[in-house]
């Protein structure tokens, strides 16, 4: 039996796309041949394999994962409208995702700096729990980088050497976080064998983990 937004799906049963809310992550069923988990189809955007990118924008809707058209020509892509984000320049059409707001946007004529509108920029789903249902099964934590207004680059796992750290629960919550077979109140911090991160049970059912920024590639997951 897999599990999404706590729906329980049987072997070879389709998640209805209208809940995925990832136009990326097509047809999920689950599967359950080895361990419960969910399988998305493959989408392979043109684009991705386009070579000429000098002469031509991809443009994108708000709902698409693939490019749905594209601007060819000195003239024509002088005539887009741009968007000025995070130091970068959009041309009208393109996609891109503002630094610290979990959100994707499209460039259009409406633009004005504020990631609200749900007519240009709408949230990012990270889909856990579909592409890592079997990681949530066995209560590993995600591992952010930064902050949580991203999506996770991997997961931390229970070791024989874990052990929860008691912390302060200055909000006096009540509810708990499992990681593994252990139990962790608000505030909490399991030990990680991972450098510069930290595991902490914030928003409870789940741990999570953050590694910092400044970390070089080379401690990374």
């Amino acid at each position: 039996m897999c599990y999404y937004r706590g729906v329980p799906y049987g072997d070879r049963s389709t998640i209805p796309q209208a809940l995925i809310q990832n136009p990326c992550s097509q047809a999920c069923r689950c599967s359950v041949a080895d361990e419960p988990q969910f399988e998305c189809a493959a989408v392979d955007c043109v684009e991705v394999f386009s070579g000429d990118t000098q002469q031509c924008v991809s443009t994108y809707e708000l709902e698409s994962c693939c490019s749905t058209g594209t601007v060819c020509g000195k003239d024509a892509i002088a005539n887009l409208k741009t968007c000025e984000v995070d130091g970068q320049t959009y041309m009208e059409g393109e996609r891109f995702e503002p630094k610290n707001s979990h959100k994707t946007c499209i460039c259009t004529a409406e633009w004005n700096g504020s990631t609200d509108n749900p007519n240009y920029c709408r949230d990012i789903n990270c889909g856990i729990e579909i592409h890592y249902q079997e990681k949530l099964l066995d209560n590993c934590a995600p591992v952010f980088v930064g902050d949580r207004r991203s999506c996770p680059i991997g997961f931390s796992c229970p070791t024989p050497t874990s052990r929860v750290v008691r912390g302060l629960n200055v909000r006096g919550v009540n509810s708990e976080c499992v990681f593994g077979n252990m139990t962790l109140g608000v505030g909490d911090e399991v030990t990680s064998t991972e450098r510069c991160t930290t595991c902490t049970c914030v928003v409870p059912p789940f741990v999570s983990c953050m590694m910092q920024s400044s970390c070089s590639d080379s401690t990374r997951m």
